[in-house]
């Protein structure tokens, strides 16, 4: 219903037959209109909204029987194509956003590896020291280790 309360489908009897490039243009919204309707699902069903789903499907059907009868394949099919290619710009949109979340999972895989490899680099590091004072201690003829091997290796240098 519009503003004034009269159904939308009101007018449609008196008024001329449909361009076919309006044609074509009320079929992409009509489609659209249907994918949304098809995607609604309310949380709490009431009457009022069963009311207005039954009203817009019934719209929608008596536009399809009107208009497509009245369209040639082309037209039909330019407009199916219109609409897809709406859901496909929204899908690759996602797409980018996706590619993004991947794209930083990347980086801090590498980022973790490299972090990984310098903190390898320098446990090896602190073996070599461990195992220089060990040797350092066993040629000193000390076998504990603890302050013993650090105080030879002090020592030593």
């Amino acid at each position: 219903m519009d503003y004034e309360g009269d159904t939308i489908m009101g007018g449609m009897e008196t008024s001329p037959p449909f361009t076919q490039q309006s044609a074509t243009g009320l079929l992409f919204h009509l489609q659209k209109a249907s994918t949304l309707l098809t995607n609604l699902n309310p949380q709490n069903s009431s009457t009022a909204y069963e009311e207005k789903e039954i009203q817009v499907k019934a719209t929608i059907e008596d536009i399809y029987n009107r208009v497509i009868p009245n369209l040639s394949a082309a037209q039909a099919l330019a407009a199916a194509r219109a609409s897809a290619r709406e859901g496909y710009e929204k899908r690759k949109n996602g797409h980018k956003n996706r590619n993004r979340v991947k794209r930083k999972k990347k980086r801090d895989k590498r980022r973790k590896r490299v972090e990984r490899k310098r903190w390898e680099k320098r446990r090896e590091k602190r073996r070599e020291k461990r195992r220089v004072k060990k040797r350092l201690a066993r040629m000193a003829g000390l076998r504990r280790h603890g302050k013993d091997c650090a105080f030879v290796f002090e020592n030593m240098q």
